[in-house]
């Protein structure tokens, strides 16, 4: 493996294990509901009957609360056998401590599941594959997209019987019962659909249970979390545009960076490249990337950010914000050193 593949495989594996905290309750717009009547959109609840058209709501069902604790505990099992430089260890260590869940999808404000909603944790699926096939293998982070596939399937079928109430008008509910099923795996095995003629006319807290355990099961979660950890969701109540039904809505789990470290990826196994690409993609140290570390060398920051650097213009604020210093350092260098071509990530 090339060194610009072997840089890109790390950065893609820091991405995956970097989940978007689920934001905390506040007991008004976001809850963690204990029964079915505390749920936003069921039918005693005062966003059904006021709806309009001016001002709607969709709700946002996260599931599978787990810690960034956990996280930390689970990688660390999972590379015991593999040195982790201290670097890597300290970086685990700042973790700002939080929550994030396992998967999510949205229900409307007509008590539906909306199927283009559904997103899975590449974390919480990447965890699971901490056992096997093992991050000694090559390849082991390959496989997320046609898993999260697969489990929207799933999803998908669980959806079918509160699609059905939609289309016929029909709130009655009708009789359910736990289905079992079979332990199987996200990447050998076909997802076994639920049968939806089971399910109740509205989600309850039940039902919600039922698939994150059908989901645990098949992505291999309830090989390591107890059900009280992957049945644990909260609910965010999203203002929305009726437009906006068939719109598949922003990832709210994964980094934004996966589908492009993916593509780049495609395209390097192919041989296609760039100079730019390869320069970014150099090992530190390497003549196209002379690497400094402000943490050891304060003063390549006090210089980069001295005033005979600043460009004739920059956006005026007042002194002791550190992000604000952080991104005028690299609009700084990115002047100064680029040419006429190259590349210089500014966030």
């Amino acid at each position: 493996m090339t060194d610009s593949l072997s840089i890109l495989d790390y950065w893609r594996a820091v991405e995956i294990f970097s989940p978007q905290p689920a934001p905390p309750t506040d007991g008004k717009r976001i809850i963690a509901p204990e029964s079915n009547s505390q749920l936003f959109w069921h039918p005693e609840n005062i966003d059904i009957s006021t709806k309009s058209t001016e001002r709607r709501y969709r709700y946002r069902v996260m599931v599978g609360l787990l810690s960034q604790a956990t996280l930390k505990e689970r990688i660390l099992e999972g590379f015991r056998n593999i040195a982790i430089p201290e670097i890597e260890r300290i970086a685990l260590d700042n973790r700002t401590d939080g929550i994030f869940c396992l998967f999510s999808f949205d229900v409307n404000d007509s008590g539906v599941p909306m199927q283009e909603s559904f997103f899975l944790s590449s974390s919480a699926w990447a965890l699971c594959r901490l056992d096997s096939p093992g991050p000694g293998k090559s390849g082991w982070l390959e496989g997320f997209r046609k898993a999260e596939q697969k489990a929207k399937d799933r999803f998908d079928s669980w959806c079918s019987a509160f699609a059905a109430r939609e289309e016929t008008g029909n709130d009655d509910q009708c009789s359910r019962n736990q289905e079992n099923v079979d332990d199987v795996s996200p990447e050998t095995t076909d997802a076994q659909p639920l049968d939806p003629t089971q399910m109740p006319g509205i989600p309850g807290i039940a039902d919600i249970h039922q698939l994150a355990d059908n989901l645990a099961r098949f992505i291999g979660w309830d090989r390591f979390l107890d059900k009280t950890e992957f049945r644990q969701f909260r609910v965010c109540r999203i203002p929305y545009s009726k437009k906006d039904d068939s719109h598949r809505p922003d990832d709210p789990l994964n980094s934004f960076f996966l589908e492009d470290l993916h593509q780049i990826r495609s395209k390097l196994n192919d041989n296609v490249s760039s100079r730019p690409l390869d320069d970014y993609l150099a090992r530190s140290g390497s003549r196209a990337r002379q690497k400094i570390d402000v943490n050891d060398n304060l003063e390549a920051v006090w210089y980069a950010l001295s005033p005979n650097r600043f460009p004739p213009g920059c956006w005026p604020v007042p002194g002791h914000y550190p992000l604000v210093h952080g991104q005028q350092l690299a609009v700084n260098e990115a002047l100064n050193q680029l040419d006429k071509n190259g590349i210089q990530a500014i966030n």
